[in-house]
């Protein structure tokens, strides 16, 4: 039993390079479907080690009218978390969309974008300045398990 748990533990460490992993070109971390959860939590737990590099992920693209404080928009790409018992929430990144083109909400987009960390909901607040959108036709999967 204990080689086998020796085992599993080596087979996670040898993958987990392609569970955070990198699309073909060093330069883009590229956010998987089948890891969708887990390498967005990668990013989100060692932001130091992910600000400043290009990251392209796919996801429903929604925005947010601030209505309290700054009155402002704000844009997300994000897919909805499921667990065991029904619950759930969302998960993502906020996004800069800079002079781009603004899909609708809820359109399926491939984004682009350069990872920074500002202060403007946190102290440590994610946020992909996008460099470039792709819209879809086809959705990928709205609902991903934690």
């Amino acid at each position: 039993m204990k080689k086998l748990r020796i085992l599993a533990l080596l087979v996670l460490f040898i993958s987990l390079p392609l569970m955070v992993g990198c699309s073909g070109s060093e330069d883009i971390h590229e956010i998987r479907d089948q890891f969708f959860a887990r390498q967005v939590e990668e990013i989100l737990l060692n932001l130091d080690r992910f600000e400043g590099r290009t990251i392209q992920m796919e996801g429903l693209f929604m925005s947010w009218h601030d209505v309290f404080d700054t009155g402002g928009v704000y844009y997300f790409v994000i897919r909805f978390l499921s667990d065991c018992c029904g619950g759930g929430g969302t998960i993502g990144f906020e996004l800069d969309m800079g002079n781009l083109t603004i899909p609708s909400d809820e359109t399926w987009v491939q984004i682009t974008g350069v990872l920074e960390v500002q202060d403007t909901w946190s102290e440590s607040n994610p946020v992909l300045i996008v460099t470039a959108v792709q819209e879809f036709e086809e959705h990928g999967e709205v609902i991903i398990f934690s």
